[in-house]
């Protein structure tokens, strides 16, 4: 046990965070380059001087060779080194490929297993993923509250919903999700054809990772597809709001992988006000009813009847957007969930390894 402090100041180092939005990417933090860390982006004074001025120092996705020896140097030090894990990498599906190649071939994961070994403790963005990283790796790992800050959401754009007859369905994500997208496709497809039923026309908006099975699949159908590439981390909200979405989807398969996944992507939907559909998989599972449509069997006629219900009628889609606002807001929200990562900071520190 080690001496109480007033205050501590957290040191977060941020590596190759890009693409969909990365939750401790939009607080202040350092961003660094996993690929030759110091050859990349060489360590100022400034820098170092920062990094050596935190009580605590959270590597978050860090799997460069340069990290490991960072971590010892900061440990002697008498820092604490904390490992952040987003995502059970180990678990990854193998359809990712390249991306499953990379982090299984690549010595990413071999590295990651010595960080982690440096490591005082470990903080993850799943109960399921800190329970199984901790039993799996023997180390102390927390489940931090899933949350957003908010603060971002006042440098938003103010867009005023269009009124043209077109529905926007989102769909935000990496080729980790190769095969989830794809599991939902024939349901965006028939719930396409339903609509122009109807005189509405839906468009399929993809941000990020591009599944070019399911664009043909659609546009084959005469749905319209539009495509956007990933953005830097702090461009990421304004960009999502600009895309002026209807809803927003959340396809899970069921695998341990995706069981471990953070909110992050519904809490992203609700910082822009957009209704969107899930899956019941992880901690998806137990959001409520009010806030989120839910594809409860997670099956093509789940997902279709959750779809159309938000397609069909204009005003009841925009409040089911406000309600899960207002939900996250208060529920998901890095200023109210404060105390727990002060506790959970707090409780690492005074235990850290010397």
């Amino acid at each position: 046990m080690h001496e109480r402090k007033e205050r501590l100041k957290i040191v977060y180092l941020l590596h190759d965070i890009k693409g969909p939005a990365f939750h401790l990417a939009v607080l202040p933090s350092m961003h660094l380059n996993n690929s030759g860390l110091m050859e990349a982006k060489p360590l100022t004074y400034q820098i170092r001087q920062e990094i050596l001025s935190g009580d605590i120092i959270v590597f978050c996705r860090a799997w460069a060779k340069e990290s490991i020896s960072m971590a010892q140097y900061l440990k002697s030090m008498g820092k604490a080194v904390i490992y952040h894990m987003d995502d059970h990498f180990w678990a990854m599906p193998y359809w990712s490929s390249p991306t499953w190649k990379e982090w299984h071939n690549d010595a990413h994961l071999p590295n990651v297993e010595k960080l982690i070994k440096v490591a005082d403790a470990m903080t993850c963005d799943s109960p399921l993923l800190a329970e199984t990283i901790s039993k799996e790796h023997n180390i102390k790992a927390y489940a931090v509250p899933n949350s957003v800050d908010w603060d971002a959401q006042k440098y938003l754009p103010d867009i005023p919903r269009k009124n043209d007859g077109t529905v926007r369905i989102g769909y935000t994500s990496t080729a980790f999700h190769h095969f989830d997208i794809q599991y939902i496709m024939h349901s965006l497809k028939d719930v396409g054809l339903m609509a122009k039923r109807i005189g509405k026309e839906i468009v399929f908006v993809n941000f990020g990772y591009d599944n070019l099975r399911v664009n043909e699949m659609l546009t084959s159908n005469g749905i319209q597809i539009e495509r956007y590439g990933w953005v830097k981390i702090e461009e990421y909200y304004k960009v999502l709001m600009n895309l002026d979405l209807d809803i927003g989807v959340v396809p899970l398969t069921r695998n341990l992988y995706n069981e471990c996944k953070a909110l992050l992507k519904w809490e992203e939907f609700c910082m822009c006000r957009i209704p969107s559909v899930v899956s019941p998989v992880g901690q998806y599972k137990d959001l409520p009813p009010a806030v989120v449509h839910m594809a409860k069997r997670n099956s093509h006629k789940n997902w279709t009847e959750m779809l159309w219900d938000l397609v069909k009628n204009d005003d009841d889609r925009k409040a089911k957007g406000l309600r899960a606002e207002e939900y996250a807001r208060k529920h998901h929200n890095f200023k109210t969930n404060i105390s727990e990562y002060a506790r959970i900071y707090t409780e690492i520190y005074e235990n850290r390894r010397r």
